[in-house]
């Protein structure tokens, strides 16, 4: 397929890198961040995880690390969205240089659903398990998890699969594409 695509394919997959770009940069600062927060000590950051995993430990009774380790498994969602952002930035590229119908578009379209597919069940379980590790860092007798489905969480799955769909679907375009131009 030639490299040439139509005005508005181009202009919108060059959009969709600065903008993807914009975003990855912004998203993966917000990460770093509130892991340094988690680190360093800040102690009104501290609290409002603590609040947010309804855990009535005080904030002293932890060290740095475990904030750390609470904060990553608190934000595994978070970095599950700059992975996708980073694949979503991919495949812009990939239609920017290869075209709309190419295998490399196929794959990264299919990997990206499969992304967005796994923050259902991310969703669900991320804030669960981060507090049961949280509240096992001070009481190793036992734990307990509840968690909670949202209906957002069934979205991002069916999403994910119609997203999967539109790969395979584009991936079987390029191959018909290519046996059409094998006969002409």
């Amino acid at each position: 397929m030639s490299n040439t695509l139509p005005n508005p394919i181009h202009r919108t997959a060059s959009w969709g890198i600065w903008v993807s770009t914009g975003a990855l940069c912004l998203a993966a600062f917000f990460l770093g961040f509130y892991l340094w927060w988690a680190v360093t000590g800040r102690t009104d950051f501290r609290a409002e995880l603590l609040s947010q995993l309804d855990i009535s430990h005080p904030v002293e009774a932890y060290s740095g690390w475990q904030f750390a380790i609470g904060t990553i498994l608190w934000m595994i969602v978070d970095m599950m969205g700059v992975w996708m952002l980073w694949k979503i930035r991919r495949l812009f590229i990939a239609i920017r240089h290869g075209g709309m119908f190419s295998p490399d578009t196929a794959q990264l379209l299919r990997s990206i659903g499969w992304i967005v597919f796994a923050l259902g069940p991310l969703s669900i379980f991320s804030l669960a398990i981060a507090s049961t590790v949280m509240n096992f860092f001070l009481v190793q007798t036992g734990f307990s998890i509840s968690i909670a489905i949202e209906d957002t969480d069934v979205y991002a799955m069916v999403i994910g699969l119609v997203i999967v769909a539109l790969g395979h679907i584009m991936l079987e375009a390029t191959r018909l594409n290519d046996e059409n131009r094998a006969f002409v």
